[in-house]
C-alpha cells in the first residue's frame, strides 16, 4: 500500500489571481462555477451529448501532477484528455489522461509537467443525461506523505435521508446526501513527518480549507473534502514521535444547485414572487376563501387567479381559455333584455341583498299571484351551431322559494328541466345529461347545465323559473316571494361552463390564461408531474403542460395534452412525433395526477391517477431521436394555443425517470433530486 496524497485547496493553481479561464459554457452554468465552491453548483457546456472543454492560462509556466474534475456526472465511458503548451493551441498531450471515476476523477501523475496553457476535453457521447456537470476543479502539485497511517483506519459510508408519508399515505424515503468519513491513526509519527502533518493541518486551518484526499497514491481512489484531528484520540502534536489520528469527511453530495429553477408550484399556492410569467389580456373573476366563506373577486390583468373547490377543500391556481357570456346585462336582472313571465323585479327587488362577489347588485324575483302556473324569466338566445353543446351558468340564493329549474328547448323541440335545492345544495330531478350545483359563500349556489342546440326549426330557449317542489313546474304564487339571481352566463357552443364573466349592453369575452417559466434543461431525461382539478380540459384539444414554443409544437417539444377524449403525452423533434394515450378520462371536478416520462431514446409514457385511486399507465412511444435543443426553453402550464381549463395545485419539472411516490412527495415539500440541466 502506498502513502497517501492530497492537494489543500490553499495550493490549488486554479484559484491564484491573474488565471484566465475560458470554455464552451452553458449561460446558466458559467464557467465561474467550475472555480468556485459549492461543489453543487455546477459547470455546463453549451453543447450537449456529452461533449465540452475548457482552457486554463496561468500566466507563466505552472508545475502540476494533480488533476481532478470534482462531483462530475459523467459515465464511466467517458474519455476525458488533458493537453498543455506554451500556446492556447496546447500541443501536448498529457499521458494517460484523466481516470474515470464516479464522483470525483482524477489524474496523479508520478512527476510534474510544467505548462503555462492545460486543456481539458471531454468526449463522453453515452452520458444517460445527454450533458455534462462538472462540480469543481483542482489542479496542483499534490504532496505524498512520507510515511503511511496504521493498520486498523477505517471508512464509514453516510447516508442522511428524508421521510415522509404522503396525504395518500404512501411512504416515500429520498436519500438527500452521501459522504465519506476516513479514521486514519498514525503511530510513532516522526520528526519530519510530524512536521509534513503539522504544515497540513495548518493549512487548512483546521478543516476550514478543503483538500483532495487519496488515500493510496497507487489506487484510483479520491475524495474531496475537510481534515481534522480527532480531538477523542489524537494528542497535542509535537516535533516528536507522537501519536495522532487524522480525520477526513469527504464533502456531502446532494441535489444539484439550481438558481433558475425553483419548484414552480405546491398546494395551488405560488410564493410572493416567482420567475415565471403570467398573460391575460383581460380581468377575470376568481374564487378566493377568506374565514370559510368563498366569494368571487375580480383579478387584474396579468395577474394568477385562485380557484378554491369548497367540495373538495381545495386551492388550486385557475388557468382557462377564452370564453364568452353572450347574455347581456348579467347582473341586471331588472333589464327589459331578461323578460319576465309571471313574475317581476320592480324597483324595490334591484340590488337587493349581496352576490357572490361582496356588491350588493343581486336582484330578487317575485312571483306574481297566478295560481297553478310557472312564474320564470329568459333573455332571447343569440345563434346556435347545429348539434353543439351549449353551456348555461346562474347564481341563485334561496329566500321564500328555495327550490329552482333550468328549462331549455333545443331547436328540434325537444325539453330538458332540471331542478336545483338552493336549502339543501342538491340537483333533484335531472333532465340534462350535465347539470352542477357548486356552493359558494353566504348560501349562493351556482347552477349549471349543458345542452345540446341539435337541429330544426324550432327557436332554442333557456328559462330559469322558481318552484315549491321538485320536479313540479307549476304552483300557486303569492305575489310575493321569491327567490335572489345574479351572474346568468350562456356560452355558446361550449360543452361545459367557466368562470363568471360579467356583461352590461354587450356580450363579454374573458382572454386567455397563459402562464410559462423559463427553464434550462435541454432534452434529456425528464419527468412531467401535474396534479389538478379537472374543470373540463379533457373535454377540449388543450396543452396542459408543455415544454413548447408560443406556436405549438414549433420545433423539440415535451408535452401533456388532450385531445378532447384523453390525455396524452407527446415529443416532437421538429420533424416526427410519437405519443402515449391513455385509455380512461376523468369526470369534470375530478382530482387528476398525471405523470409523464421521457426517456433518453425519446421514447415517452403518460401515467394517470384519478381522486388518489391507483395509476394506470398507457402503452409507452416507440423511440424517437431527439433534437439537440428545445425549439423554446420554456414550460407552459395551459398553453396558449390550445388552453385547458384547469384548476392546478401542484407542476413539477423532475430530472430522470421518477414514480408516482417521487413526485408526490416533491409536491409535499420533500427535498427532491431538481431538474438540471
Amino acid at each position: 500500500m502506498s502513502n497517501f496524497a492530497y492537494l489543500t485547496d490553499v495550493d490549488n493553481l486554479v484559484l491564484r489571481p491573474g488565471v484566465y479561464v475560458t470554455a464552451s459554457s452553458s449561460g446558466d452554468y458559467p464557467i465561474a462555477n467550475l472555480t468556485a465552491l459549492l461543489i453543487s453548483k455546477p459547470w455546463r457546456p453549451s453543447t450537449t451529448y456529452g461533449t465540452g472543454w475548457f482552457l486554463l492560462d496561468f500566466g507563466y509556466p505552472v508545475s502540476i501532477d494533480l488533476i481532478a474534475l470534482i462531483n462530475h456526472n459523467l459515465s464511466s465511458d467517458a474519455v476525458i484528455t488533458v493537453t498543455y503548451g506554451s500556446t492556447s493551441a496546447c500541443g501536448s498531450t498529457l499521458a494517460g489522461g484523466i481516470t474515470w471515476r464516479e464522483r470525483d476523477a482524477f489524474d496523479l501523475a508520478s512527476s510534474t509537467t510544467s505548462a503555462r496553457f492545460w486543456k481539458v476535453s471531454i468526449a463522453d457521447p453515452g452520458n444517460t443525461h445527454q450533458f455534462i456537470s462538472i462540480g469543481y476543479l483542482m489542479m496542483g502539485d499534490s504532496t505524498t506523505f512520507g510515511t503511511n497511517y496504521a493498520y486498523g483506519w477505517s471508512r464509514t459510508d453516510e447516508y442522511v435521508n428524508a421521510e415522509l408519508e404522503s396525504h395518500y399515505a404512501a411512504p416515500h424515503i429520498k436519500q438527500l446526501y452521501d459522504r465519506r468519513r476516513f479514521n486514519l491513526p498514525f503511530v510513532n509519527i516522526a520528526t519530519a513527518n510530524a512536521a509534513l502533518l503539522r504544515t497540513l493541518i495548518d493549512s487548512v486551518k483546521r478543516s476550514a480549507t478543503p483538500a483532495f484526499f487519496i488515500p493510496d497514491a497507487a489506487v484510483n481512489d479520491g475524495y474531496f473534502g475537510r481534515f481534522t484531528i480527532n480531538p477523542v484520540s489524537s494528542h497535542p502534536l509535537h516535533y516528536s514521535y507522537e501519536d495522532l489520528t487524522l480525520e477526513f469527511v469527504e464533502e456531502s453530495r446532494g441535489e444539484s444547485v439550481d438558481d433558475g429553477q425553483p419548484l414552480i408550484f405546491r398546494h395551488g399556492e405560488l410564493p410572493a414572487t416567482y420567475d415565471g410569467v403570467m398573460d391575460r389580456d383581460s380581468t377575470a373573476f376568481q374564487m378566493v376563501e377568506t374565514a370559510s366563506v368563498i366569494t368571487l373577486s375580480s383579478a387584474a390583468v396579468d395577474i394568477l387567479r385562485s380557484a378554491h373547490h369548497p367540495t373538495l377543500y381545495t386551492q388550486t391556481f385557475l388557468l382557462e381559455g377564452a370564453r364568452t357570456n353572450s347574455f347581456t346585462y348579467s347582473e341586471q336582472l331588472d333589464h327589459v333584455n331578461w323578460v319576465k313571465t309571471r313574475a317581476s323585479c320592480a324597483t324595490t327587488s334591484i340590488d337587493a341583498t349581496q352576490a357572490p362577489d361582496g356588491t350588493t347588485t343581486a336582484d330578487f324575483l317575485k312571483e306574481d299571484a297566478t295560481a297553478d302556473n310557472t312564474h320564470f324569466f329568459a333573455q332571447t338566445l343569440p345563434a346556435l351551431t347545429n348539434d353543439t353543446n351549449q353551456a348555461f351558468s346562474i347564481y341563485a340564493k334561496a329566500k321564500e322559494r328555495s327550490i329552482i329549474w333550468i328549462r331549455t328547448t333545443e331547436k328540434d323541440a325537444n325539453v330538458l328541466t332540471t331542478f336545483f335545492n338552493l336549502s339543501t345544495g342538491v340537483i333533484g330531478t335531472q333532465g340534462h345529461a350535465t347539470a352542477r350545483i357548486v356552493a359558494m359563500g353566504n348560501s349562493w349556489y351556482r347552477c349549471e347545465v349543458v345542452f345540446d342546440s341539435d337541429a330544426g326549426g324550432t327557436t332554442p330557449l333557456v328559462e330559469i323559473g322558481m318552484a315549491t317542489a321538485d320536479n313540479d313546474l307549476t304552483y300557486d304564487g303569492d305575489n310575493a316571494s321569491g327567490c335572489y339571481f345574479w351572474g346568468m352566463q350562456l356560452e355558446v357552443d361550449k360543452p361545459f361552463a367557466s368562470s363568471y364573466i360579467k356583461t352590461t349592453t354587450a356580450a363579454a369575452t374573458r382572454s386567455t390564461d397563459a402562464l410559462y417559466f423559463p427553464i434550462t434543461q435541454h432534452p434529456q431525461q425528464l419527468t412531467l408531474y401535474a396534479r389538478f382539478v379537472d374543470l373540463g380540459t379533457r373535454q377540449t384539444i388543450a396543452g396542459l403542460v408543455a415544454i413548447s414554443p408560443a406556436s405549438w409544437l414549433n420545433g423539440q417539444s415535451f408535452y401533456i395534452s388532450n385531445d378532447a377524449s384523453f390525455y396524452k403525452a407527446g415529443h416532437y423533434n421538429g420533424t416526427d412525433s410519437v405519443f402515449s394515450v391513455l385509455g380512461a378520462a376523468p369526470a369534470i371536478n375530478n382530482t387528476v395526477e398525471l405523470r409523464a416520462t421521457l426517456k433518453s431514446d425519446g421514447k415517452v409514457q403518460i401515467h394517470q391517477s384519478i381522486n388518489g385511486a391507483a395509476e394506470t399507465s398507457a402503452v409507452e412511444s416507440a423511440a424517437l431521436v431527439m433534437d439537440a435543443g428545445w425549439a423554446s426553453y420554456r414550460i407552459y402550464l395551459s398553453h396558449p394555443t390550445w388552453p385547458g381549463f384547469v384548476g392546478y395545485q401542484c407542476v413539477k419539472l423532475l430530472y430522470g425517470i421518477q414514480n408516482l411516490n417521487t413526485c408526490r412527495a416533491a409536491e409535499y415539500g420533500v427535498p427532491m433530486v431538481r431538474l438540471s440541466a
